[in-house]
Formats: structure tokens, sequence, C-alpha cells
């Protein structure tokens, strides 16, 4: 009796009308990150206090990209270990550690903190607004 009512709602179950439902699907896109940081014992991980002009959020095929918001040039930003980035309904979003979305394409970012690189080369990122990232 049990394996019948068992068939039976297998049999019910597959009639249904009722049109799966997909999420989006979701193709990943390249960014710079930086290595997981380290204190050596004893030590802290600071952030510089250097703050990056408004850059804008743009997408070359499959990498993130991003452009002052005045100029329009091309600006190199290297985020914070554990950022990713990723195209979802045809939009570059970038996405911070915990999976929370920072901007999509054509976005404006501001109030990101953080200090250039050996030789200028690129901006490191280690803080949005009020929030540091490690």
């Amino acid at each position: 009796m049990r394996f019948a009512a068992v068939v039976l709602m297998a049999a019910v179950a597959g009639c249904s009308n009722v049109a799966p439902t997909s999420a989006p699907t979701a193709m990943l896109l390249t960014i710079e990150t930086a290595p997981t940081l380290t204190a050596p014992p004893g030590g802290v991980v600071a952030c510089a206090l250097a703050r990056l002009l408004p850059i804008v959020i743009k997408r070359d095929g499959d990498r993130l990209m991003f452009v002052n918001a005045q100029s329009s040039q091309t600006v190199a930003v290297i985020w914070p270990h554990g950022f990713s980035a990723r195209v979802v309904n045809g939009k570059g979003e970038l996405l911070d550690p915990s999976g929370a979305i920072i901007g999509t394409e054509g976005d404006t970012l501001s109030e990101l903190g953080g200090g250039f690189g050996a030789e200028g080369q690129a901006f490191g990122v280690c803080s949005i607004g009020n929030r540091t990232y490690t």
C-alpha cells in the first residue's frame, strides 16, 4: 500500500501545469583582485586613506572594466580578495565577498578608498564608503 501511495504522488506531481521557474544564468567576468592579506604576528592590516575619483562600471567582453566618470579614461583597479564579477540578464555586476552587489554595469561608484600600488599602476580598493575589506 505504501508503494502505491508513492507512485500515485509521483504521477500527480508529474501532471502539474505549472512551468518550472529557473534562476537567471550567470556568466563569470574577469576582474583584478588582491591576494588574501594576513597580518604578521602582532601586526595589523590597514587601509590607505587615498580616495579614487568616481568610476563607472563598464564591460568589455568577458571582463568588467572601470572608467573615470569625468574623463572616460580606463582606470586600473584591484579589488579586495573575494570580490567577483558576473553577467546576469545581460548586465555586468560587481560583488563583494558576501555576494552583495556593489554595482551594476552603468553605475557610478564613489567613496572608494585605498591607494596606488607599485609605480602607480593600479588603485587597490580596500574600502567602499564606511566598509573596509581586508
